[in-house]
């Protein structure tokens, strides 16, 4: 899990959640691959933001307080190279867009999404959140998600792709986290080498 309270902004109305994605392994029918999610702080530990990759192989974006989502076509994922996935929202727009490898792959022009609160909001990378809904849709990344970061605004276009051609997140900005990691077949993190060859 990571704690957004320790430091940066949290998005909003706007914001772009980037990451380079390796899959191991398409999520079985009626599973996700769950990427990154948010869980209420409370009681009922139900899942709020969630972005995932379904089982036939597309990107979703989706959460529970806007009611709102948004499904990409079905995806063609390497198992050996990472893909550079990009989720932006901009609630004042209504507008969700999904991208890989700088292309984008989906969009939905009749939706808000509902903000980020770190006070009720616990964030939760590759895989379920814990909770009353744990493990009911996710089935881990099934894969190594390297270099996440959260934008506290919607990245242009251009931005996304230049993100996807450099291979690599921008150093121009602060951004809220970035971590690398791996899951173990226990769920652990484990350290890996990063896409550009640094070893983690």
């Amino acid at each position: 899990e990571l704690d957004p309270r320790a430091g940066g902004a949290v998005p909003s109305t706007k914001g772009t959640l980037v990451l380079f994605y390796k899959q191991s392994s398409t999520p079985a029918a009626g599973q996700e691959a769950d990427l990154f999610t948010t869980r209420e702080e409370n009681a009922s530990g139900a899942t709020r933001h969630k972005f995932a990759v379904d089982s036939n192989n597309a990107l979703v974006m989706s959460d529970s307080e806007g009611f709102s989502s948004a499904t990409s076509s079905p995806q063609t994922f390497s198992a050996t190279q990472f893909n550079a996935l990009a989720f932006r929202w901009n609630s004042q727009a209504a507008n969700l867009a999904i991208f890989k490898d700088g292309t984008q792959v989906g969009l939905n022009t009749f939706a808000a999404f509902g903000s980020f609160d770190p006070t009720v909001n616990k964030f939760v990378v590759g895989n379920s959140p814990a909770g009353t809904d744990n493990g009911t849709n996710g089935s881990g990344a099934r894969g190594t998600i390297d270099e996440m970061a959260l934008f506290g605004r919607d990245l242009t276009n251009a931005e996304i792709a230049d993100i996807a051609a450099r291979g690599m997140l921008p150093a121009f900005e602060e951004v809220f986290s970035s971590y690398t990691y791996t899951l173990d077949a226990r769920g652990m993190r484990t350290k890996v080498v990063e896409h550009d060859g640094r070893t983690v």
